[in-house]
């Protein structure tokens, strides 16, 4: 069995950012920050709708880098002057929930497109060119990582249905 932590531990990520985001609360909150915010939200129920397999890990480090992704995305949203683009954030999130159900429901791999829209959601709300850079680093990390593992370890099961058989294509 793979080494690290169960992936379905990304929810602590999203937990993280919330509680990030009640700490910065002093703040002003921006329109990016409101999205955020909702970002955020939907991100933790999704996490707690769908698990992964007992064998989908990651490694500690890529846990730590998430642990330390929303909070930085988080504080650094007060302070975005610029107007969100409300219909590609709209679009990027629905889109991801969508992919997300095929990923985890329906357990078809939709080939990185959860990742497509994750940059394309945190584009529409900040574009400075240090955030694009951010989000597309950790979101290539990520790829490269779920890259090297086999076809086998990429199947998901869904929720509730532990005993669920991996469908191979």
């Amino acid at each position: 069995m793979k080494r690290g932590v169960h992936k379905d531990f990304f929810i602590l990520f999203y937990l993280n950012g919330l509680l990030w985001m009640a700490l910065c609360a002093k703040f002003s909150p921006t329109r990016c920050t409101a999205l955020l915010c909702v970002h955020l939200l939907r991100r933790f129920f999704e996490s707690g709708v769908y698990c992964y397999k007992i064998f989908s890990k990651m490694s500690a480090l890529q846990f730590i880098c998430g642990l330390i992704y929303y909070p930085v995305l988080v504080y650094h949203s007060f302070f975005v002057e610029e107007p969100p683009i409300y219909s590609m954030f709209l679009l990027s999130s629905a889109a991801q929930a969508v992919s997300h159900y095929f990923l985890f429901h329906k357990r078809e791999f939709t080939y990185y497109t959860h990742y497509f829209t994750e940059i394309l959601i945190h584009y529409s709300m900040n574009r400075e060119a240090l955030n694009c850079l951010w989000i597309a680093s950790f979101t290539l990390i990520n790829i490269f990582n779920r890259s090297a593992q086999t076809p086998k370890t990429r199947r998901i099961s869904k929720k509730c249905a532990p005993d669920a058989v991996p469908v191979d294509k």
